[in-house]
């Protein structure tokens, strides 16, 4: 068993080396085309991970936006050219270009800018060549101008001198990697932070950055000073030494380590092609890559996949609500379901669905999937998208800012980036006039009476037309159209949506499918609330809007119980289910991974031959 286990956990190792080998190789393409560092890429894009589906540096600009916008677009051409059309030179020349700290400077990084790490690069070659004279001063292997000349040693080894510039430029990569650490600047969710967070990093960035350029002006002078009083008071006959030092320090950080790195990331590659021969076939689904052959899809399923709705078109929406249409619509009461009846029904009836309406019937590819549920309160489901357009976890302030006079206004101004950012949502998606419309309640959440829609249009509840049976197709087919498809949970108040069959269904779906799912909430203390009703759900209580759905699925599952077990997982898993990061059990596993996440950055900093190689 132990053998077993050791054989298992070196799978895992060699799985995850070769998997961010793989990455690197990927990245370099997208780093050499739209000029973004490796890390800006693992951060908003696309990294060892798989997809980054909320990078905060998207909402930054819109220049940025649209500049990560086309590197996702062309992963997948990437990883084709990198393993299908590139000989094992060509692969080695690309790694080797994109370690090369030269080529990083050149490149666009929102952590820090480049005249800062070019200057840590300069800091690092005179640190290097400091430690050399020390070494040379403490070994006397030069010897000064009042030396005699039979004194000179010039037995030394050519070799001891390289080695000698070798290791210094080594040695002085970990206060140089600190440094870097401790400057470098990372995007934060105000609306985690609260109000002031804006004005407070400023303030505190602009305190390190004086204190960086202060203090490394110094650093720098004091090396420059030592380095020529140094080199001045050296033996003429001596140079020679100083100069294979000197030559060697620059070669490491200009070949050796860039050439080390690319060389170790490509035999990983290399390997992984040996032992899987089929992988630039095939792809990975934990990478969010696939190039399975793609089967046939319906057309019914193209065509409810080209139905997305832009946040810009949810906004202009939500403003007709109370006045042209939906009268006695009020945000704190009206549903979901109250506002398909009353005003998305009403609207579409010449077209279909609401996102035909509104995009004139032209298709449009939805960059994510909402699973919502439709007795949550219909504000709440907007704010939960607007939450994840803007990169937040909790929806409360948005929801806030959307009852109050003029907040709508504001609320567009904050995401005028992400306007044209696609979402599919299935009251707006689905053709209601093909299957709901006619079959109405009695009344709504207010007490008022429905009204039956006159379409008079065909229903279509099974078979080829129906397109509330198309879901799991079409979030497949999504996943294979567009890079970096993911799902938003807008969980409800009550977390009832945990308990609706369609949405359990959904979610299951999207994480066999490794998509990435976001989880939206209204607060933190929802979680606590109602962490105990997770733990005890059965998929057998599940409800649906129409009982025969939930028979349909349940009758698509073999063993129940197994079946629970799999969905208490995916909520509530520590590690990796939907609500660990806001569980009270969890929170010291969160605060322990995110010091591991930190003492892996700052690993990776100061080991930075593999980016910047200082």
């Amino acid at each position: 068993r132990a053998s077993l286990r050791k054989g298992c956990a070196c799978r895992r190792l060699f799985k995850q080396l070769s998997s961010f080998a793989v990455v690197r190789g990927v990245q370099g393409i997208l780093t050499l085309n739209h000029k973004v560092t490796l890390d800006v890429l693992s951060r908003n894009v696309w990294g060892s991970r798989g997809w980054v589906p909320n990078g905060l540096a998207r909402k930054s600009s819109q220049g940025m936006s649209d500049r990560l916008d086309a590197a996702q677009q062309e992963v997948h051409l990437a990883f084709r050219r990198f393993f299908r059309e590139l000989s094992f030179w060509e692969r080695h020349w690309i790694l080797f270009r994109v370690m090369h700290p030269l080529q990083q400077l050149q490149c666009i990084d929102t952590s820090m800018s480049s005249m800062k790490r070019a200057k840590l690069v300069v800091d690092a070659l005179l640190g290097s060549l400091v430690i050399s004279a020390l070494f040379f001063s403490a070994t006397k292997s030069v010897m000064t101008p009042s030396s005699p000349e039979e004194c000179i040693d010039n037995k030394a080894g050519f070799a001891r001198f390289v080695v000698m510039g070798m290791l210094s430029a080594i040695f002085v990569r970990l206060p140089i990697g600190v440094v870097m650490y401790l400057h470098l600047r990372s995007f934060v969710d105000e609306q985690q932070r609260g109000t002031n967070t804006s004005s407070w990093r400023k303030c505190f960035w602009c305190c390190t950055d004086a204190w960086f350029w202060l203090f490394g002006t110094a650093y720098s002078s004091c090396f420059v000073f030592y380095l020529t009083l140094f080199s001045s008071n050296m033996h003429r006959a001596e140079e020679w030494k100083w100069c294979v030092t000197f030559i060697s320090a620059l070669c490491k950080f200009l070949v050796v380590s860039p050439l080390l790195t690319s060389t170790g990331l490509l035999l990983l590659i290399e390997l992984r092609l040996f032992r899987q021969p089929d992988f630039p076939l095939r792809g990975d689904d934990e990478l969010g890559i696939s190039f399975e052959e793609e089967p046939w899809t319906h057309p019914k399923v193209v065509e409810l996949a080209h139905r997305g709705i832009s946040v810009q078109d949810l906004l202009n929406f939500y403003k007709k609500l109370g006045s042209e249409v939906f009268p006695h619509y009020d945000p704190e009461v009206s549903t979901t379901h109250d506002v398909v009846r009353h005003a998305i029904i009403p609207l579409s009836r010449d077209w279909g669905s609401y996102a035909m309406l509104v995009s004139g019937d032209k298709p449009r590819l939805a960059s994510k999937m909402v699973t919502h549920n439709w007795g949550n309160r219909f504000a709440h489901l907007l704010a939960a998208i607007f939450a994840d357009a803007l990169g937040h976890r909790t929806y409360s302030d948005l929801l806030e800012m959307m009852v109050q006079p003029g907040g709508i206004e504001r609320l567009e101004q904050k995401l005028h980036t992400q306007a044209q950012k696609t979402y599919w949502v299935c009251a707006f998606s689905v053709n209601q006039h093909a299957g709901i419309c006619d079959s109405v309640p009695q009344l709504d959440t207010h007490g008022k009476p429905f009204v039956v829609c006159p379409c008079g249009r065909e229903k279509f509840w099974k078979g080829d037309f129906c397109e509330m049976n198309k879901f799991d197709s079409m979030m497949a087919y999504l996943k294979r159209q567009v890079p970096g498809f993911a799902q938003v949970i807008a969980v409800d108040s009550g977390f009832e949506l945990f308990t609706r069959i369609w949405c359990i269904a959904e979610l299951l779906q999207a994480r066999n499918s490794h998509l990435p799912q976001a989880l939206k909430i209204h607060s933190e203390d929802y979680v606590i609330m109602h962490r105990e009703d997770m733990e005890s759900m059965d998929v057998r209580n599940a409800q649906a809007t129409f009982a025969p759905d939930r028979d349909m699925i349940l009758a698509k599952v073999d063993d129940i119980d197994e079946f629970n077990r799999e969905v208490r997982n995916l909520i509530l898993a520590p590690d990796t289910g939907l609500l660990a990061m806001w569980t009270a059990g969890s929170v010291a596993s969160v605060v322990g991974e995110s010091m591991v996440d930190q003492a892996e950055e700052i690993a990776l900093t100061v080991a930075s031959s593999s980016s910047m190689n200082y």
